[in-house]
Parts: C-alpha cells; structure tokens; sequence
C-alpha cells in the first residue's frame, strides 16, 4: 500500500456526532461498547438507546443482531420500553431489523484462517454494509461481541484486527452508530473483559453494574436494598468527554433500568427484565 501524506488543509475532518444525548451518549460512524457482568441489563439499555436514537432521528432505522435473545423476547422488552415512554410501538418496530436467536448461523466477521492468519468474511461486511446504506441505518448492535468474531480474545494482537479494523469501517462507511455488547471482568465492575484493544478502541466504552453488598451470613453478593432497579454506569473510555452528556446518572452514578408503570392498574415501576 502506498501512503500518500497530506497538508492539513488537505484533509476532511472526520465529522463526530453525539447521540442519544441525555441517556447513554453514544458516537454515530463509530465503535461504542457497552460492558458489564451477565445479567445487569445491557440488553435492556441498548434496546432503549435503539429506541431513542430512532425517535430521534426519524428517518433513520435500525439493524439489531440480538443473537442471545428470540425475537418474541426483543419485541416484548421493546414495547415495554416504548410503553414506559409514550412511544407507540409499532411504528418504532417497523424501523427495525432483527437479527436473533432463531437464525442457526452467525455472521463471524473476523477469524483465524490457515497457519493463524487473522482474516474477515468480507461478504457478511459488505452485506452488513450495504443493507445499511440501502435501509439507511443510523444504528447497529452486536450482541454479544463474542458471537461475531473467532479471535482470542484475550490477545491484543488478535482483537485489534476486529476492533480497529472492522468495526470502525462499518461505522465509517454507514455512518451508524455500531454499538457492541460485551462482558466486563467479574468483580472489576468498571473493567472491559479481555484484551485492552477492546475497550480502549472503542469511541466511547460504558461499563454497567450493580449495586452489590456482601450478605454478612451467606457471604455471597447480594444487590443492596433499594438498588434492584438500579445499576451503576461507568466510563471506562472517553477520549472525548462524551461522558458530560449523560445527565440521567445520579449522585452515586446509578441509573434506572427501563420500566413500565402498570400493574394491575395500579401505577408502579416494575422492572420487565434484568438481563
């Protein structure tokens, strides 16, 4: 490859939009991770970081690989979530395309070919890529990351290939906000789980937890009263202060898990999902 150097009034700045301002800022045309143990609710923040981002940017759609969940289950969480904020479900599910526990073979982006050379399956990018552009999608999410990839994880001479190659192209090309869900270190709530080029690669990496506290007879971690609807969110990357966007989190951090208030009749915040 040649490299062709540039003077600075040469070269496009490259355009850096916050979105989702007021929830869980996020990066468009970017790699954002969101991390956290099992069970702590990501599923249930990037659902609702999807559902804000289309509200509002009402041209755009989105494109959600959900390959834990079935698509009864997302669409359930989703208007729940639409439900809890005034939004009418099905016009918002319309914009969306699902990519769930139904279908039997996932799209790897990065492996190991031959000898362990580091490759990609350039059709399912280019597919990936060109259904956004087609679609005009504004918002794309991998969860888990592990699905996507058959790298070791743990090398950051492998995980680069995926985290400042792959992912940042899609972005860069589609313009979308490419959201990618992972898993932090147990017992470091505020650490990305594997190698640092996972974390620090990304635009903007969040980091969730829960408020836990030690059962003095059991000895086990048990969520602290009046915290089961809460979770904490940490910035474990924010290179560019996107972070002072995030005007939910409360002295402590925390931040409510989406809800809806109605059981019954009676008015009530009932936490749908803790996944």
């Amino acid at each position: 490859m040649k490299i062709i150097f540039k003077r600075s009034g040469d070269i496009k700045p490259l355009a850096i939009e916050i979105v989702n301002k007021g929830y869980v800022p996020l990066i468009s045309g970017g790699y954002n991770i969101l991390a956290g143990e099992g069970g702590v609710g990501k599923s249930l923040v990037a659902l609702k970081s999807m559902v804000m981002y289309l509200i509002d940017n009402p041209n755009k759609q989105s494109l959600m690989f959900m390959t834990e969940d079935g698509i009864t289950e997302c669409m359930n969480r989703t208007k729940v979530i639409c439900t809890g904020m005034g939004v009418d479900f099905n016009i918002i599910n319309k914009r969306v395309f699902w990519f769930t526990l139904e279908e039997t073979q996932l799209p790897k982006l990065a492996f190991k070919g031959f000898g362990g050379v580091k490759e990609k399956d350039e059709e399912v990018i280019s597919n990936i890529i060109d259904h956004a552009i087609t679609h005009n999608i504004g918002f794309i999410c991998f969860d888990p990351l592990r699905a996507f990839h058959e790298l070791e994880e743990n090398s950051n001479d492998e995980m680069p290939y995926l985290t400042r190659e792959i992912f940042p192209l899609i972005g860069k090309i589609t313009g979308a906000v490419i959201l990618v869900l992972h898993h932090s270190a147990k017992g470091e709530g505020s650490q990305v789980r594997g190698a640092s080029s996972i974390g620090n690669d990304a635009r903007i990496a969040w980091v969730l937890s829960k408020a836990v506290e030690k059962n003095k007879m059991t000895g086990k971690r048990d969520i602290k009263d009046g915290y089961k609807n809460k979770i904490h969110l940490s910035v474990y990357k924010d290179n560019f202060n996107i972070a002072r966007h995030c005007s939910i989190r409360d002295k402590e951090g925390m931040i409510f898990l989406p809800t809806q208030k109605t059981v019954a009749g009676i008015e009530v915040e009932e936490v749908i999902y803790n996944g």
